[in-house]
């Protein structure tokens, strides 16, 4: 719920949402006064958009989280890293997650922090690599930066945060050839569920297996093969190409597995002609240290 004045006068927000509560009970619901009461409707509307979408999933899962631990006789507090690097308590968290959707890389930045005056380290550039991305921040003086011109997807989240950028390709990243032959790395990822890659990229004599589960893409090159579970579902758009085994049972974008083709001559001269020259990047700069 977003109405254009709510920062300066949530009544009727909160009305709205009690109408909604009233009539549709269990639906979430956010509204933008809570969310960020803050001028310029569009950044805030979009906020609350993120935070709405969210919610239902972050909700269920703290409340799984907190149930589990129960269980197990956990007695101490549960915290939720925010995205400006502090905490907050599982309701919290649940009830506004969009101040949470970074919370990973600000957590690295945070214990940079702490290393950092446990050394005596004033000034630091932090490099996280994960799955997906290599994200870095730059601290001066034990004080991470902050922002709240983020954007998610192309949206805008307007929520304190720190100030991290993505540099470049994660650990999981893959490498492909666009329409015009050229090398790209990411943001393609092998990902993990956890469990086996869901990418299966395959290159010069190697083989790779997948137990059952998703795979975005199969491909096979120079001579090599890749095969897939039974049971694998392969989304819609892979490009199978020829050498890759698809059992019985496997289903391509709820198809049958039957979509494959072969590598052209010019796709095969580009993977090899782009894998010498990547690799002559890499012993150059292991040479240069």
């Amino acid at each position: 719920v977003c109405l254009l004045h709510s920062y300066v006068d949530p009544t009727h927000e909160r009305a709205t949402a009690a109408i909604v509560a009233r009539d549709r009970p269990g639906l979430y619901v956010s509204t933008s006064s809570e969310v960020l009461p803050e001028l310029r409707e569009y950044e805030r509307f979009s906020t609350t958009v993120l935070n709405a979408y969210i919610g239902p999933l972050v909700g269920g899962y703290l409340q799984s989280l907190a149930g589990e631990l129960k269980v197990r006789g956990h007695g101490g507090t549960l915290l939720i890293v925010t995205s400006s690097g502090g905490v907050a308590s599982p309701e919290r968290a649940a009830r506004f997650p969009v101040h949470t959707v970074l919370s990973g890389p600000a957590g690295g930045v945070a214990a940079a922090v702490h290393v950092g005056e446990q050394l005596g380290l004033h000034n630091i550039i932090t490099y996280d690599m994960g799955g997906t991305s290599t994200d870095v921040c730059l601290i001066e003086d034990l004080e991470p930066p902050l922002t709240g011109e983020q954007m998610i997807a192309g949206y805008p989240n307007r929520t304190p945060q720190i100030e991290i950028n993505s540099v470049g390709a994660g650990g999981g990243s893959v490498a492909w050839l666009d329409a015009g032959g050229m090398l790209k790395v990411g943001p393609r990822s092998a990902g993990a569920v956890p469990g086996p890659a869901h990418t299966i990229e395959v290159h010069a004599r190697a083989v790779a297996e997948n137990q059952p589960g998703f795979a975005r893409q199969v491909v096979a090159t120079a001579g090599a093969k890749a095969r897939v579970g039974a049971g694998t579902l392969i989304a819609a758009g892979a490009v199978i190409l020829e050498g890759a085994e698809i059992p019985p049972g496997s289903l391509v974008a709820g198809l049958p597995g039957k979509v494959r083709r072969a590598l052209t001559d010019e796709e095969r001269a580009a993977i090899l002609r782009n894998a010498e020259t990547y690799c002559g990047l890499a012993r150059t700069h292991a040479a240069a240290g």
